[in-house]
């Protein structure tokens, strides 16, 4: 073959290499809204899915139940559940908060104003956790949009139901609600010995951060009556 034929020949299927590319390309970016699409299905579902959803109609159906092995799910919170979720929150953290002091302060801790103002945050988000449709528990959670960097705010479950793994698999719920974080951020006191070795050794998290009289919290300057002078770890968990 001649010199020239053999250059035109791959000149030529070096343009049908650079078309096939641009498609390739082109394919990739109908994916990403695609994939957004889910994304937004996805959440206006987990919307509507809660414990009166027929079994047969849940996300995750399918997965294999182990014998004796409970069904953890995730439930929006109403408003006239607030009050109960409440109590709730702060039952478990008077357990702790014994465990560690042999006693509890008169009031309630957390507040209820610290509570409040976690539920009407920007991007807040409050869910019951279900055990097999049970109420066993709940989280705060502060979802940003626009950074995807997201903070579990508040977290307990029931001191009766500790032991059962129902908080790993909250906790997991959680994180596939939420596939798009890239961080998440939680802050436990530093004597919860329970919440440290959960969100460490058990979820993944890493401490960042160290809350102290020399290094003070900046977002709760001006909270008062948190036992142990309010000091505090602040974790991270790295997505993507």
């Amino acid at each position: 073959m001649h010199q020239d034929e053999i250059i035109k020949q791959l000149q030529e299927q070096n343009e049908q290499l650079k078309l096939e590319n641009e498609l390739l390309k082109a394919r990739v970016s109908e994916i990403e809204p695609l994939k957004a699409k889910i994304r937004e299905l996805e959440a206006r579902l987990a919307q509507y899915e809660n414990s009166h959803t027929p079994p047969s109609l849940r996300r995750g159906r399918n997965r294999k139940k182990d014998h004796g092995e409970c069904c953890v799910t995730l439930e929006v919170a109403g408003k006239g559940d607030l009050l109960g979720f409440k109590r709730g929150l702060q039952e478990a953290f008077a357990k702790a908060v014994t465990e560690a002091f042999g006693s509890i302060p008169d009031e309630m801790i957390p507040s209820d104003e610290d509570i409040e103002e976690s539920f009407s945050a920007p991007g807040a988000v409050t869910y019951h956790i279900l055990s097999d449709g049970n109420k066993v528990g709940g989280a705060v959670l502060a979802i940003d949009e626009a950074t995807h960097h997201n903070s579990l705010d508040l977290f307990y479950i029931s001191t009766k139901e500790h032991g059962r793994g129902i908080g790993y698999k909250a906790w997991r719920a959680i994180e596939e609600r939420y596939p798009e974080t890239r961080v998440w951020e939680t802050h436990t006191p530093y004597f919860e010995k329970r919440n440290i070795h959960f969100y460490v050794n058990k979820c993944g998290f890493k401490i960042v951060e160290y809350y102290n009289m020399y290094n003070p919290d900046p977002h709760r300057a001006d909270k008062e009556g948190l036992p142990g002078d309010g000091e505090l770890f602040r974790f991270e968990k790295i997505m993507r």
